[in-house]
């Protein structure tokens, strides 16, 4: 596996690489193709109430708003910049900061722009992450698109040599979600600096609009951590498109 200081210094450099403030877009989490949205906007329409069930679903004690200790989280995307509910450092573990909750309703304003909400994972949060990862699929799985009891969700990946994206899309259960989610969210053992990791790799996101792979898959899901996302034994509903940076729609 990736040596994890490595990973997260990537991971640091993707998050505030491109801001001063530290608060930038997820580039190395989000797929990184040029994107034509004209073609297909109008079957990708928002669902604005599935949607807000599933922010919801992360507001564990119901204030109307979601705090780093419920769920850290980074909202963000086409059309809005990018906050987040902690201080965003994953080496510290995005620890809460007073003040930067997020409200239910600022965050379905900016989905409703085209915004997407990422889900991190922390020491801070650990005590709720089953409940976490519960209540979120539990609102997930009530999507719309679902088809015989399965959505889909998907990874992207830059070859380091070809510099070509590979696409894998997965067709999920409630139980093959839940092991990829848990999976993204898992915090490793080892240290930086003598310091235990406080924050995990991965992440998961949920998009405003479907992404449409290769013209027929269509995804609202999206994995952080491709290595994490692409490995695993499934015979049925795994799909992995390479060159696809063309392929990739939202």
């Amino acid at each position: 596996m990736t040596n994890k200081g490595s990973v997260l210094l990537l991971a640091l450099l993707a998050l505030t690489g491109c801001s001063s403030s530290g608060v930038a877009h997820l580039s190395a989490l989000q797929n990184p193709a040029s994107l034509n949205a004209s073609s297909f906007k109008a079957n990708n329409a928002m669902d604005m109430g599935y949607l807000q069930h599933v922010v919801s679903s992360l507001d564990l004690n119901k204030d109307g708003k979601i705090d780093a200790i419920e769920a850290p989280i980074l909202v963000g995307g086409r059309n809005t910049n990018y906050v987040y509910n902690s201080d965003g450092s994953a080496i510290s573990g995005y620890l809460p900061v007073a003040g930067r909750e997020l409200p239910i309703s600022t965050i379905m304003d900016m989905m409703s722009k085209g915004a997407g909400l990422s889900i991190m994972t922390s020491k801070t949060s650990e005590k709720n992450k089953d409940r976490i990862i519960a209540n979120f699929i539990a609102a997930v799985m009530k999507d719309p698109q679902l088809q015989s009891g399965k959505i889909l969700g998907y990874a992207t990946t830059i070859g380091y040599f070809t510099g070509k994206t590979t696409v894998v899309v997965r067709s999920m259960d409630n139980s093959v979600l839940n092991r990829e989610i848990k999976e993204q969210l898992e915090i490793g053992n080892g240290t930086i600096n003598g310091v235990p990791y406080q924050s995990g790799n991965g992440s998961i996101t949920l998009l405003p609009n479907l992404a449409t792979i290769d013209g027929k898959y269509k995804a609202r899901l999206r994995f952080g951590y491709y290595d994490y996302f692409e490995s695993g034994f499934q015979l049925i509903g795994y799909h992995k498109i390479g060159d696809a940076a063309k392929l990739i729609a939202e």
